[in-house]
């Protein structure tokens, strides 16, 4: 009965408005909130809007996806605190984990070519 149509687009919805709008500090950082917040929330909104024009949910269907989706959201949050569990279950077995800032062997390094140009070293990539 849930609506993960609806479901999955509220996810992706509130991702949109919870990320922060850029790392450096500008005068018009709550204007690009703002944006993000209304970008974000208007996604499952023209979602919600399909599901309903196209009869393929009833509006019920939508809210039980909503708590769907909510349920998932709040479920992720204590997932991650049990981070420090599958590290230790790692070190038990001797197996590393691989880190984020660990270089994928045969992957190529691009830092060279960022001190060339910022916004040219993609289009080489």
């Amino acid at each position: 009965m849930p609506s993960l149509h609806f479901g999955y687009s509220f996810v992706i919805g509130l991702t949109i408005a919870t990320m922060p709008p850029s790392s450096s500090i500008h005068a018009n950082n709550l204007r690009r909130r703002i944006l993000l917040i209304i970008f974000g929330m208007s996604y499952p909104s023209i979602i919600l809007m399909a599901i309903i024009a196209t009869a393929n949910h009833y509006i019920l269907d939508a809210v039980a996806g909503l708590f769907v989706a909510l349920l998932g959201w709040h479920v992720n949050s204590v997932l991650c605190n049990l981070l420090v569990l599958e590290d230790w279950a790692y070190y038990l077995l001797r197996v590393h984990k691989p880190s984020r800032d660990c270089k994928a062997e045969g992957a190529q390094d691009y830092a060279a070519d960022k001190e060339e140009g910022e916004e040219d070293w993609w289009r080489r990539a």
